[in-house]
């Protein structure tokens, strides 16, 4: 009876955990003053132009607190998120999945941030989707775009916004492999498909 009720009891919580897009091997992240303390250091101030409130001819700065994006990774994941080719997987509240390739935190300087510093309210009016006070909490994964063109001219792509949990994926490689190819064969068959 007791082992029936404790299967019960993990299928009434593993539903609602998938229906809200949780993922079992993500690592939820901690609040903001619990994640202070696990670095060490106090949130920074970056300040970027703000893709989502910005037009063309008309950049829209704002300053933002958080820490470097490779602080918090390094800390939270340890280096497996610094393997070529794999992807570091930010989950939002709602369930969407943003994966962002390691190597970018390698060549730019993201900031994993919880506040709009100044303000009471951590929201952003998103012009593009014509959405009004679009809550970005618990953390917003932006970067250190002013006088990076390349990086303007991507938009808000790889700036997901309530992020509630992180991991290392490699489902992008994964997916580029034929379904059933012998697991000693997947490194041929990547490399042929990457090249």
């Amino acid at each position: 009876m007791g082992r029936r009720i404790r299967r019960m009891l993990s299928a009434l919580i593993l539903v609602p955990a998938l229906a809200l897009g949780v993922s079992a091997n993500a690592l939820t992240l901690p609040n903001p003053q619990q994640l202070q303390s696990l670095l060490g250091t106090t949130p920074q101030t970056v300040r970027v132009i703000e893709p989502r409130l910005s037009t063309a001819g008309s950049e829209v700065i704002r300053s933002y607190s958080g820490w470097p994006a490779t602080q918090v990774l390094d800390e939270l994941l340890g280096s497996s998120w610094r393997t070529a080719g794999v992807d570091v997987e930010f989950r939002a509240l709602d369930g969407y999945v943003a994966r962002i390739p390691s190597e970018r935190f390698q060549m730019h300087q993201a900031h994993i941030t919880f506040t709009h510093v100044g303000h009471s309210e951590f929201t952003v009016d998103n012009l593009q989707q014509n959405e009004k006070k679009v809550p970005l909490g618990p953390y917003y994964v932006v970067w250190e775009n002013i006088g990076q063109p390349e990086l303007i001219a991507e938009g808000g792509a790889y700036w997901p916004y309530q992020v509630q949990q992180i991991q290392v994926s490699q489902a992008r490689k994964d997916a580029m492999l034929p379904p059933g190819l012998a697991p000693d064969l997947a490194p041929l068959a990547a490399h042929s498909l990457l090249a």
